[in-house]
């Protein structure tokens, strides 16, 4: 069968600041950061604030200087389920436009049974927790109006998870976080680590896709990783 041609542009996020340049000093991250927006990236991942001090304090001088960030583009960090980073990585955006807070947790039975040892009830409840506070310290907040929120949630390990834990994880952060059709929830899907052809990266992704309630309140996203070198076969199957 041959493969649908694109019919609109897909969304682009520059994660470049993010996930390989995050050791970069400061000014050279704000020059990369000002080189994107001229590229014309309207979603730029920015930093994991929680990471590091260095990390924290470029996010807060970035939000901090007027008009560093154009009225038009999503700032988007990256922080993992845990209530402690969530409420540092909130504070450093106060007084940011538009912010695209990605939430992640790691949901394979490899990181469940060897790294964490916990079972999928207790994620799933971790996951819940982790989404309900960052939604009341942040869309919820009178004090936060000022800024537009969104929630990405990644499954981590998305590509050696079974799909239907995915499902359920990623159903209760649509439920919890309350998405609209105008901003609809994040679902992101790693490729965490390459471990199979592309085509079964893209089953996955189609069957999540179609499994998915609310589509018109879900922007599925996709993060492939190249250890096997077909991040642009896996990325141009899934998308098509």
């Amino acid at each position: 069968m041959a493969l649908q041609d694109y019919q609109k542009a897909p969304r682009w996020v520059a994660t470049d600041l993010r996930d390989g340049n995050q050791s970069l000093a400061g000014p050279m991250k704000r020059k990369y950061f000002n080189m994107l927006v001229n590229l014309g990236c309207k979603k730029i991942e920015i930093s994991i604030p929680s990471a590091s001090d260095t990390e924290l304090e470029f996010t807060r001088q970035l939000v901090g200087t007027s008009g560093a960030v154009p009225d038009d583009v999503w700032i988007q960090v990256l922080c993992p389920c845990r209530l402690d980073l969530i409420r540092q990585t909130v504070q450093s955006l106060k007084g940011a436009r538009k912010v695209i807070l990605n939430l992640y947790y790691a949901a394979s039975a490899t990181f469940l049974d060897i790294v964490f040892g916990i079972s999928q009830q207790e994620v799933y409840d971790r996951v819940v927790t982790a989404i309900r506070y960052a939604k009341a310290i942040t869309k919820d907040d009178p004090s936060q109006q000022g800024t537009t929120w969104n929630l990405m949630f990644s499954p981590e390990c998305f590509s050696d998870t079974g799909l239907s834990y995915s499902l359920r994880l990623s159903e209760a952060a649509k439920v919890v976080w309350e998405p609209s059709i105008e901003i609809p929830i994040i679902l992101n899907l790693p490729a965490t680590v390459e471990m199979s052809t592309p085509n079964v990266y893209a089953d996955q992704v189609e069957i999540f896709s179609r499994s998915i309630s609310e589509r018109e309140k879900v922007c599925v996203s996709l993060h492939p990783h190249n250890d096997r070198e077909d991040v642009q076969s896996q990325r141009q199957s899934s998308v098509r």
